[in-house]
């Protein structure tokens, strides 16, 4: 079985290994990856329960709360964490899909993440999902695992 190392958060930067690098240095990792033949980041499953956002110097950021697991696709390293910030195209999809849930259900998702070339900017991420997001009920999962108690009825006098 493989194992993951548990950080706090998980982040492009996190994942990738590049969260000790300052800015410039990390935009030119990316471009160099988004112009490479494997323009492929990482892979990260999980299930989203609750979402939140903060406004940054660089817009508005959004990040969930569930379980997570992200495979590097460079190093073959995996990470797992209780929280992430995605890339927007990611988030967006996300936020939908948990808006659009009936229940308290958790929306659980499946994505490939990497990065293409841009003029402007030098790369963008991009995502393909390996599986939509959906809605997932754990609780009712569990309830269902239950196996019905063989009970005898009462004692005859």
């Amino acid at each position: 079985m493989a194992s993951a190392k548990r950080l706090k958060k998980l982040t492009t930067k996190d994942i990738m290994g590049l969260n000790t690098k300052p800015t410039h240095e990390v935009k030119a990792e990316l471009i160099k990856i988004a112009e490479s033949d494997n323009s492929r980041l990482y892979h990260m499953k999980g299930e989203v329960t609750a979402y939140g956002g903060k406004h940054t110097q660089y817009g508005e950021s959004f990040f969930f709360v569930g379980s997570f697991a992200a495979q590097n696709l460079q190093t073959g390293e995996i990470f797992s964490a209780g929280k992430v910030y995605l890339p927007k195209d990611v988030t967006e999809d996300l936020i939908a899909a948990f808006k659009s849930r009936s229940d308290d259900s958790a929306i659980s998702f499946d994505l490939v993440v990497g990065v293409i070339p841009d003029a402007k900017q030098g790369y963008n991420y991009v995502s393909e999902p390996v599986r939509s997001p959906e809605a997932v009920d754990r609780e009712a999962e569990m309830i269902a695992s239950f196996k019905p108690l063989q009970i005898a009825g009462p004692k005859k006098k």
